[in-house]
């Protein structure tokens, strides 16, 4: 568990103890603590909401704020700090919610000498650890849309300082203030299973304590506050937003979604071209070069021939204008005077709108080959991952390739049974100084002295585990005053891995303990499971436990008594309610009783709940013949339930009806009927159905349409979704592709594929080369 305090635990809808706070919230009492270069950031009173990144509306300014519940924890944040104490607070929700603009109300009440610093160049993570050091008391550090500092290459080392800025006292007081989506705050505090690689602790231990959701839209009592404000253009918001969906339409979201859908075909592949770069994980800026090389791939041969000369700096003029909201699809980055880059930013709202629209899109190879070209170095490994995962080996090839890193490439060619050319690049890696791949070759090492070389060389470049190996070798090998002799200068300058090693070692050599003389150094951390965000907050409601009460003490009849005067001064239906109780009660024929009654009531959302209870008391053969004859509702989970009744009292053909209602919103409903469409004597109507999914981009029914077809003897059909399955959805076995391929009569298609993988469309790739470049030596 983490040590530091949290602020606030109680508030409905939030994701973690909301707040983390600075060492015991300590005060410094002896007035700031000197920095480096004079303050870092900028008056609070001076800053602007634009250049923080809060959404502009279609006015010149605004709108009247209404605060939600995620301020209250804000407000509880401003106080700690003011009080002396540092803290963190990550408010997380979907593009367009509030997170921004609520930072910003909250930052408007800090004291005037307080002062915001938002890094943001030469690049996010680059500036933050650049000047971090430089940050004093009473600073605000902004970091809005936090993925961009904690996921590319160098966000565990901006966790670890901001860890760090935040338990010191003599830095204190400073308030963290960082905004996430919300899968991106899944990816970064989810842990990973045992013994898989974690890439993301430190921004886990910083994080997993201080998020608050912002939920998508406004509660009742939210758009009251909202219709009396008098503002205008918030009670237009309020009655044009749907689903309450308030800021979204504040920050311009209809005005981006509909220049989208009406978009000339040019526009529109640039921004679909921009979309599924992020979605694949280009960095925010968008280079002009990348988005040209991509975008053609996006157009059919008509619309291509249709274009003139200019066709790309009209497109782009189309998403850079400005519709009525003020508001553009892309925005232009421009760099400063001496900086270099510079591009485009496709507008949050239309990235994450991209992320789920488009997720069983799949991309055109003319993006794969602009992102080889024209992608920033440190975006290279997450896309060369990406490309892994969709069965693409030449572009993961590529894409390691451009960026540099020999050992990369080596490992992909030897998870796809090229050894030998792998080979060739783990000797590249080795030269290098790799430290993965010296470790590889000290353990393929023929002699001991030619093991510790390779060794010493990744322990010097920082590789611990390798300090580590190099130790125990040394110890096995009865040298331990070499092993004394290498950490001795390493801990003297201060590397504290080295000298908790050489601290071992010393009382191992001179018997003060008798534990192993080199341990596995673990990183403690949270025993918890990382906070799932519920989705509402229901209440035990307090007439329900009084009647629980009730029927426990053997009153019965005044537990019905009571529920029913409940439900009558709220004009609802007790039967259900009564029925409920009588289930926690342990009356089971009394719970089907009113069970029965609520249903020839017409209370339809009790027909599953009978049905269970039914099944529960008197076996699945009375629930299932009671269920054939009612009106099933509508409900994903009451239809599975009824199907799985059918199924198991052998009704398969009526189990297919139920299950067929519900699979277009049940995936589990998907993968249970196709598995017994054959045996029902209804594959063809299963099947049907499954590829009509599929087509409308369901990746579950992509890989159960596949399955199916494989059954029935339609391998070729199977092969095709299957293939299209493995360019869409989570990493898939290529193994079974290769069998429907055998079984389709492609056996050379089948041989190719686990060695050189797909290309963009479902193709099986042509053989090619993975040979390292000629050495300029």
């Amino acid at each position: 568990m983490t040590d530091r305090p949290t602020v606030h635990n109680a508030l409905s809808g939030e994701i973690g103890s909301a707040v983390q706070v600075g060492h015991a919230g300590v005060v410094n009492l002896f007035g700031p603590a000197p920095i480096a270069a004079g303050p870092l950031g900028t008056p609070v009173g001076e800053c602007s909401p634009f250049d923080l990144e809060v959404h502009r509306t279609a006015g010149t300014g605004l709108p009247t704020y209404v605060p939600r519940p995620h301020d209250e924890v804000l407000r509880q944040v401003v106080d700690v700090v003011v009080g002396g104490g540092s803290a963190i607070v990550v408010l997380v929700g979907g593009s367009s919610t509030g997170k921004t603009r609520a930072c910003w109300e909250a930052v408007r009440r800090l004291p005037a000498h307080w002062r915001l610093w938002h890094p943001i160049s030469p690049g996010r993570p680059e500036a933050v650890l650049a000047d971090l050091d430089r940050v004093g008391p009473h600073t605000v550090l902004w970091l809005n849309e936090a993925q961009h500092y904690l996921l590319p290459g160098a966000g565990e080392r901006v966790a670890a300082a901001v860890r760090e800025l935040l338990r010191d006292p003599g830095r204190g007081p400073v308030l963290v203030l960082a905004t996430l989506w919300p899968e991106y705050w899944a990816t970064l505090v989810t842990r990973p299973l045992s013994g898989v690689e974690d890439p993301h602790a430190q921004a886990r231990e910083l994080l997993v304590q201080a998020g608050v959701r912002v939920p998508d839209e406004f509660t009742a009592a939210d758009v009251a506050v909202a219709r009396g404000s008098g503002d205008p253009l918030l009670a237009e918001a309020v009655e044009r937003a749907a689903d309450r969906q308030v800021a979204q339409y504040l920050a311009g979201a209809p005005a981006l979604l509909e220049r989208y859908r009406t978009a000339p075909p040019a526009a529109a592949a640039v921004i679909d071209a921009a979309m599924d770069a992020r979605r694949l994980g280009h960095g925010v800026v968008l280079s002009r070069a990348l988005l040209e090389a991509a975008a053609p791939g996006y157009l059919s041969d008509s619309q291509w021939g249709r274009l003139g000369d200019d066709w790309f700096d009209a497109a782009l003029g189309h998403c850079l204008a400005l519709s009525h909201a003020g508001v553009s699809p892309l925005v232009r980055v421009r760099p400063r005077p001496g900086q270099a880059g510079g591009g485009f930013r496709l507008e949050d709202y239309l990235e994450e709108t991209g992320r789920w629209e488009r997720y069983a899109v799949v991309p055109p190879a003319s993006l794969w080959d602009a992102l080889v070209e024209h992608a920033p170095a440190e975006d290279l490994p997450g896309l060369a991952q990406e490309a892994e995962r969709r069965g693409y080996f030449r572009f993961a090839f590529l894409l390691h390739r451009r960026s540099g890193d020999a050992a990369a490439v080596a490992r992909l060619l030897e998870r796809i049974g090229r050894a030998g050319e792998a080979e060739n690049w783990y000797d590249r890696a080795v030269r290098a100084g790799d430290p993965g791949a010296l470790r590889r070759a000290a353990r393929r090492a023929g002699a001991v002295d030619e093991a510790l070389g390779h060794y010493r060389r990744a322990a010097g470049a920082g590789d611990f585990v390798a300090e580590r190996l190099l130790v125990e070798l040394l110890v096995r090998e009865k040298r331990v005053p070499e092993a004394i002799d290498w950490l001795t200068p390493r801990a003297r300058d201060g590397v504290g891995f080295s000298a908790r090693l050489l601290e071992r070692l010393r009382s191992w050599v001179s018997g003060e303990t008798s534990v192993e003389v080199v341990e596995v150094v673990r990183r403690t951390g949270d025993d918890g499971e990382p906070p799932v965000p519920d989705d509402e907050d229901v209440p035990v409601d307090r007439v329900a436990a009084e009647a629980r009460v009730l029927v426990g003490a053997g009153r019965v009849v005044d537990a019905v008594a009571l529920l029913r005067g409940y439900a009558e001064e709220r004009d609802i239906s007790p039967e259900r309610l009564i029925a409920h109780l009588m289930v926690e009660g342990l009356r089971p024929d009394e719970a089907v009783t009113w069970f029965e009654r609520a249903v020839a009531a017409g209370d339809r959302d009790a027909v599953g709940s009978c049905a269970r209870a039914l099944a529960a008391h008197r076996g699945f053969e009375a629930a299932a013949v009671w269920l054939l004859g009612q009106d099933i509702p509508d409900n994903p989970a009451d239809l599975r339930y009824a199907a799985g009744l059918m199924e198991a009292t052998d009704r398969l053909s009526d189990a297919v009806d139920l299950y067929l209602r519900a699979v277009d919103r049940d995936d589990e409903a998907l993968r249970r009927v196709s598995g017994i469409a054959v045996r029902a004597g209804r594959a063809d109507e299963v099947g049907a159905c499954l590829v009509r999914l599929a087509e409308a981009g369901d990746t579950t029914a992509m890989r159960t349409a596949a399955l199916l077809l494989d059954e029935v003897g339609r391998a070729e059909e199977a092969a095709a979704w299957y293939l299209r399955y493995a360019e869409v959805g989570p990493r898939c076995g290529l193994e079974v592709i290769a069998r429907l391929l055998v079984k389709a009569g492609r056996s050379d298609e089948a041989d190719r594929l686990p060695h050189y993988g797909l290309e963009p469309g479902g193709v099986v790739a042509r053989p090619w080369s993975a040979a390292p470049p000629h050495d300029q030596r």
